[in-house]
């Protein structure tokens, strides 16, 4: 083997020797006292051999106190060497073994420091990701940390400012008290307003423990506005329905009530002479009636049913009718900014109706001494935070802005709420009613104002992208007479007898019943007696017995050609809305005029 092997590594001392390894750790265990034990032993054996053999050596007795005194050398000068040799390697193998704990503990230190470090990137990364405000405040309420969302709401980086003189525009989420409970290690939480922007905020402030034992404070805020808007929207709906509940049984029946007293008055204004005093009283008995009608129809919207009737609508039309009824002898005149490529909507227009007239009605009422009000009209599409209630997507806006007191911040969010008014003139049903027949077409009202600019209303209704419904151009003033048999279905008697004096007037013939039993059992009878009702009438609840929906099901498998039209006056369930899918050829709505039925009745007759 060559001297100089390169296959072998070199040891990086002489102490890196394994057998001097080795050596060094039994010296480290070796015991001073076995070296003493051993130089006498081995001095007596030295003295006994010398004894022994000097009568034979002739050089004996010359070197024998030179050779005693050489081995005592020998054998004494390692004994006294012999410990501190030892302690020396036993304190080079100490120094060994403190290097090695030495070199761990740095390592751990460089592992801890390295986890110390990602930790902190991590929690700045996620406090720069947090969607809201979030500072750290020492002890002595100067701030430490503050991510840049907060440096943008307040304009600078306000670290080593005092907390309340930074957060000026959010004064109340640092007060004193919390600041004295959280340093005193106690989690606050709490909801606020800012004064500076009305916008309201969700504060968690937290405790964090420092390593010189003092505590330090984390602000963690996040703008909870829409939340506080979609609940405050929620809790208008609550109560709404809750109104519902008792308006709409109540409604209900004093609807069918005012069907028969405005068919009685129609037939008898047609049976009467056309001049005179008792026509002229039939038409103001009329009038009053159907504004009874309008009042039922404000408290229906608050029941769960009513869905609206829709069709493709054209809003300008619409707004500017509703605007001249509404305005008619008063003392305010409308201003208007309508777009004239506005989108459709998919409307009731009677219901539609009846929401721009009641808040041109309440614009109105705030301007006691007279004015301008401005309505106006535009396409907008919404993004997904745009209107909190609202999906994104393309939608129709009708403003209308009134000059007037405008309202205080604190009713604001009771505008909408049933019968809450601030006006002397007013039931406080107009809004509420507005509120809940555009919630029903899947839209929004917004409302801003300030107390004496007045207040703009904004009435999102969603576009549509079917072409608009053309109406008739015209009436004929004949009436929309016809032939055939009619089977009326109604639990009511009044809304049967009324139905019948009226088909009886436009031509038909007609069979009554009170349900659904009945009705199947006349049409049977009709059918086999080869004598076939043309059109069936039938109401659509029928309290504790069979109503439209379980009938025209009924009919249809005894004859699928069956015509049938499905009237209410209220109702719960969305038939009148969709009655073609349930079987229906058409709907109409209780309390009949008697144009609206003649014609209905006609068109199904004739239908395929």
């Amino acid at each position: 083997m060559p001297i100089l092997d390169p296959s072998r590594k070199p040891t990086s001392s002489f102490l890196g020797s394994s057998m001097l390894k080795k050596f060094l750790t039994d010296l480290e265990t070796a015991n001073p006292w076995h070296f003493v034990w051993i130089a006498v032993l081995t001095s007596e054996l030295l003295t006994a051999v010398f004894n022994a053999t000097q009568s034979y050596l002739w050089w004996g007795r010359i070197s024998r106190d030179l050779l005693m005194i050489g081995a005592i050398d020998a054998l004494f000068v390692p004994l006294l060497v012999a410990p501190t040799i030892i302690y020396f390697v036993r304190n080079t193998a100490r120094l060994e073994k403190m290097n090695e704990r030495l070199k761990r503990e740095i390592e751990d230190r460089a592992q801890a420091q390295a986890a110390t470090a990602l930790s902190k990137a991590r929690y700045r990364a996620m406090i720069e990701a947090y969607d809201g405000l979030v500072y750290i405040c020492s002890p002595d309420y100067r701030i430490e940390f503050m991510n840049e969302r907060l440096k943008e709401r307040t304009g600078y980086d306000a670290t080593g400012d005092f907390c309340y003189k930074a957060l000026h525009g959010l004064d109340a989420v640092c007060s004193w008290c919390v600041n004295e409970r959280v340093l005193a290690g106690e989690t606050v939480r709490w909801e606020v307003q800012s004064p500076k922007d009305n916008r309201w905020y969700h504060v968690t402030n937290t405790p964090i423990f420092n390593a010189d034992g003092t505590r330090s404070k984390q602000a963690m805020i996040m703008d909870i506005t829409d939340r506080k808007n979609m609940e405050e929207e929620l809790l208008n709906a609550k109560k709404l329905e809750s109104v519902g509940l008792l308006a709409g049984g109540i409604a209900h029946d004093f609807n069918n009530l005012l069907a028969g007293i405005l068919s009685n008055i129609e037939l008898a204004k047609m049976q009467s002479v056309m001049e005179g005093g008792t026509y002229d009283r039939l038409n103001e008995a009329e009038l009053a009636a159907y504004r009874a009608k309008d009042l039922t129809l404000q408290l229906l919207t608050f029941a769960k049913g009513g869905a609206p009737l829709k069709v493709t609508l054209a809003l300008t039309d619409i707004i500017k009718e509703s605007a001249t009824l509404a305005l008619r002898g008063r003392t305010v005149k409308a201003e208007y900014c309508l777009a004239t490529d506005l989108w459709p909507v998919e409307a009731d227009a009677g219901q539609l109706n009846q929401v721009i007239s009641n808040m041109i009605i309440n614009a109105d009422q705030a301007m006691p001494g007279g004015g301008t009000i401005s309505i106006g009209s535009e396409n907008v599409v919404l993004g997904p935070a745009d209107v909190p209630s609202l999906r994104e997507g393309k939608y129709v806006i009708v403003s209308i802005k009134d000059h007037g007191i405008g309202i205080l911040p604190e009713h604001l969010s009771r505008v909408f709420d049933p019968y809450f008014t601030t006006k002397q003139r007013g039931s406080g049903l107009g809004l509420a009613t507005s509120y809940s027949i555009v919630k029903k077409h899947q839209g929004a009202i917004t409302v801003d104002s300030e107390p004496g600019e007045g207040s703009r209303f904004r009435i999102y209704l969603p576009a549509s992208e079917n072409n608009v419904t053309r109406q008739q151009a015209g009436k004929s003033s004949e009436l929309p007479k016809g032939q055939g048999r009619i089977l009326v279905m109604d639990d009511d008697e009044c809304i049967r007898e009324t139905t019948r004096n009226i088909l009886l007037v436009l031509g038909y013939e007609v069979e009554l019943t009170s349900d659904g039993t009945e009705a199947i059992a006349a049409y049977r009878e009709a059918r086999e007696g080869g004598r076939p009702f043309d059109v069936v009438i039938m109401d659509l609840t029928v309290p504790g017995g069979m109503g439209g929906k379980e009938t025209i099901g009924k009919l249809i498998e005894m004859d699928p050609a069956v015509k049938a039209i499905v009237a209410s006056g209220y109702s719960n369930d969305p038939v009148l809305a969709e009655y073609g899918n349930y079987g229906f050829k058409a709907a109409v709505a209780k309390p009949y005029r008697l144009r609206d039925l003649g014609e209905t009745v006609l068109r199904v007759v004739h239908s395929a």
